[in-house]
Order: structure tokens, then C-alpha cells, then sequence
């Protein structure tokens, strides 16, 4: 605010009547940046700025996958020289950023001259974002798209990840982004939402997500009469494991809900039907089954079924289920 206080008194001659009302609305604002910022530029930065604007952070890799710039890093870093409203955002200089008013200002510009080129590059950057292990940035982009196969594709890779780290209402917002019958077209995706759903205690909405997966898999079996065996056998085994995910989200809802019978029966089918490469997911039905010794009272055997959580948790790598394993 101050910069750009100072900026545009450079050019008034009432200094007194300017410092002393208040600023003008973010129209003015975005006047003052056409005329005096990018209209100062030339073209060929002018183009970069605005294609460059859909991120919300950036690197010479990415600047160059949205604009073909083969010298981005030196623009990035003549832009802050220049005090043209971009900022590092680490010390080494990787990623900038431009000031957030600034970025709408561009995107706005885009929209403007260029719709026709907004959804291509949200799709460059998603690609860029998912070839660099930014699975997270690679979503948000191909919702701006929006390209809703690739947030699906994208989802069932990376969706467990967001839910181990809790970003729940995150998982639930891009869910809840796309068309249901993009969802429903997908039982990995279905079974997500209902994790998501348990999770953010929505417990009245998942029975009927999981009745619709489970729906789902027995049109499934149907459907492989007249495959090759290989092929049945591979739908056979993913079929079985989503079986026994739906019963780990009803015996995690039962948790929840402290039904320790509940808990037991859905647990055991669980593990009954998950196979035991699953690590990940037995480690969680481990942990429900720990849930349920501790309703009934049974502490000895919760307290060792806790332990044993632990450690297979820590196995998978789920850092969140053994933290909750070790606290209980």
C-alpha cells in the first residue's frame, strides 16, 4: 500500500488532500496498474506476466512451460529488481511470486485479451506441477481448468496422502468441485469421499456412498464374464480389496460412533478381505480394532492393540494413525 501510495503521489500535486482521505477502491488500483506498470513494459513482457499470472507461484521451469522463455530466471529476477510487484518466496530464489492484487490485475488482463488461452495454460501448469511432485498445486490447476479426468486421475494417487496429513476439508472441496457423475464413475474416488466424510463426522452421508460403492463392485463382477482369466483375475483382486476398504470406513465409522460391536464385526471383514500388502489400510482397521478393546473397557488388550497399531502403522508410513496409535 505504501508503494503504490508513493507511486501515484509522484504524479499529484494536492499531496496534503491525497495523504489525508482515504485509498481509492480496487478499481483505481487496477487503473493505476494498467497505465503505470504494464503498460510501461514492453510487449514481450507484457505476454509473460499475464500467461505467467495463473500460478501462484513461480519458477523458471514453470515460466518457461507457460511462455517457451528460455531466460525466465533472469526476468524473475529483473521484475524484482525492478520493484515490478514479484517477490522470492525462499532464499535461494527458486519460486516468486507476484503481489496477490497485482496477479488478479493479470488474470483479469488475460481473461480479457487471451480467454482462449486460460484453460491450456492451467493444463501446462498442472502438468508441470505433477511431473515436479507438486500433486497438490497439479489438482488446483486442473480444477481452474477445469479438466475434471485429470483432478480424477491425479486424486486417486495422491488422495490417501491428503488424508493422512488431515487436509480433510481440503479432499472434500475438490470432491465436491466436480460433477457427480465424474465421481460416481469411480469407485476409488467414491470410497475417498466416504474416508473424507467419516473423517469430517458426516456420518449420516457415508452409509449411503458406501452402499452405492458397494453397488458398484457387484455390476463390476458381473461384467467380467467373457474376459481373458488374466484380466478377471485383476478385477477379481481389485475388487476384493475395495470390498474390504468399504468395511474399513464402516468399522472407522463405528469408532467414531463408539459401537464396539460394530467396530469388531466390520473390522474383522476388513481384514478378512484386504490383502496383506495393504499395510496402509490394515494398519488402520488395527487401530479401529484397538478403538473397539478400549470401549468395552478392556484396557490391557487395548493398550497392547494400540501398540500393535503402532508399529504397523509406522510401517506404512502413516505418521498420523501412529501418532493417534502412541496417544491412546
Amino acid at each position: 500500500g505504501l508503494q503504490l501510495a508513493a507511486l501515484s503521489l509522484r504524479s499529484r500535486t494536492d499531496h496534503r488532500r491525497e495523504l489525508g482521505s482515504p485509498p481509492g477502491g480496487s478499481r483505481e488500483v487496477f487503473d493505476y496498474l494498467s497505465e503505470e506498470v504494464l503498460r510501461g513494459q514492453p510487449e514481450v513482457i507484457r505476454e509473460f506476466m499475464m500467461r505467467t499470472s495463473v500460478a501462484d507461484r513461480l519458477s523458471a521451469s514453470l515460466c518457461e512451460a507457460l511462455t517457451r522463455h528460455e531466460d525466465a530466471q533472469e526476468t524473475l529476477e529483473r521484475f524484482e529488481r525492478a520493484n515490478l510487484f514479484v517477490f522470492p518466496v525462499d532464499e535461494e530464489r527458486k519460486f516468486y511470486r507476484y503481489h496477490r492484487l497485482f496477479a488478479r490485475f493479470l488474470r483479469e488482463r488475460l481473461q480479457r485479451e487471451h480467454p482462449e488461452e486460460v484453460q491450456e495454460l492451467h493444463l501446462k501448469a498442472a502438468g508441470w506441477y505433477r511431473r515436479n511432485d507438486y500433486p497438490i498445486e497439479a489438482v488446483r490447476h486442473a480444477l481452474r481448468a477445469p479438466d475434471f479426468e485429470t483432478v480424477a486421475d491425479l486424486l486417486e494417487s495422491v488422495g490417501e496422502g491428503v488424508l493422512e496429513r488431515g487436509e480433510v476439508a481440503t479432499l472434500l472441496e475438490w470432491l465436491e468441485a466436480m460433477p457427480g457423475e465424474v465421481v460416481d464413475s469411480r469407485a476409488r474416488l467414491a470410497l475417498l469421499r466416504a474416508w473424507a466424510l467419516a473423517h469430517a463426522g458426516r456420518l449420516e452421508v457415508v452409509d449411503s456412498v458406501l452402499r452405492w460403492v458397494e453397488g458398484h463392485l457387484s455390476a463390476a463382477d458381473g461384467s467380467t464374464d467373457g474376459d481373458s482369466a488374466v484380466r478377471t483375475e485383476r478385477v477379481v483382486d481389485k475388487t476384493v480389496s475395495l470390498r474390504g476398504e468399504v468395511a474399513a470406513v464402516r468399522a472407522r465409522v463405528a469408532a467414531i460412533s463408539e459401537d464396539a460391536r460394530a467396530v469388531t464385526e466390520f473390522a474383522r471383514e476388513a481384514l478378512l478381505w484386504l490383502p496383506r500388502e495393504n499395510s496402509r489400510l490394515r494398519g488402520n482397521v488395527a487401530l479401529d480394532m484397538a478403538h473397539a478393546y478400549n470401549l468395552a473397557g478392556e484396557v490391557w488388550e487395548a493398550d497392547r492393540a494400540f501398540a500393535e497399531a503402532a508399529v504397523a502403522s509406522e510401517a506404512a508410513g502413516n505418521l498420523r494413525s501412529t501418532l493417534i496409535a502412541l496417544w491412546y
